[in-house]
């Protein structure tokens, strides 16, 4: 049975303490950030860590991996886990990202959607939008692929004047860009911001710099 969208106290208090000790650890993933352009500041903000010794049983079998949190008002409510080893995760029989089953499908990072502004952002995947927020300074939420898009989200963005929708610029353009239309079209007045070809926002602001994507991007 799926978890219900609103978590106890207590539950809330349990992953708030596994986030605040994963997070203790993240100086040991701070290559694999850095070289996302995630500064350690960024990573502490976010409240990113690394699971060196996991704080719950159903955490035990994401030991080693980058552990990423969906900070809400209410608390920490979700996380999500990302491998940070340098191989084909499924050549190894395991996804690149996980998360402990049964949990409901979140926006990650809505701390964005109560930031002062009149822009925000949408991006696929947690880690762009701690790039998006951090180094292109777009508050920005993230979407745990976006394929995972559901129609209720539309309703978060009805306030901003401008919503980007960051999508991947996969080889395969209609693949990658079928579920970002999606909610270009379900948000009134959102538009697609597209990467060069085979680039995600990560990369493209690796390669050409956070200035760079800004002007680009004409935030």
């Amino acid at each position: 049975m799926l978890e219900s969208l609103t978590l106890s106290a207590s539950q809330r208090s349990t992953l708030a303490e596994a986030a605040a000790t994963y997070a203790a650890d993240v100086h040991l993933a701070a290559e694999f950030l850095a070289a996302r352009g995630i500064t350690e500041a960024a990573a502490r903000s976010s409240l990113l860590g690394v699971v060196s010794e996991p704080a719950t049983y159903e955490h035990k079998r994401f030991r080693g991996r980058l552990s990423i949190p969906f900070v809400t008002p209410a608390g920490v409510v979700q996380m999500r886990f990302r491998c940070l080893e340098d191989h084909d995760c499924r050549d190894e029989g395991h996804g690149k990202y996980d998360s402990p089953g049964g949990l409901p499908t979140r926006l990650y990072n809505v701390a964005a959607l109560h930031s002062d502004g009149n822009a925000v952002g949408i991006t696929e995947g947690e880690l762009d939008a701690v790039v998006a927020t951090h180094v292109l300074g777009l508050p920005s939420v993230g979407v745990p692929g976006i394929k995972n898009w559901k129609p209720h989200f539309a309703r978060c963005f009805a306030d901003y004047e401008e919503v980007l929708v960051f999508a991947d610029h996969d080889e395969d353009e209609e693949k990658g860009l079928k579920h970002a239309r999606r909610a270009v079209k379900e948000i009134p007045g959102a538009r697609l911001v597209l990467p060069p070809l085979g680039l995600d926002l990560t990369e493209w602001v690796c390669r050409d710099g956070g200035e760079v994507v800004r002007d680009a991007v004409g935030i």
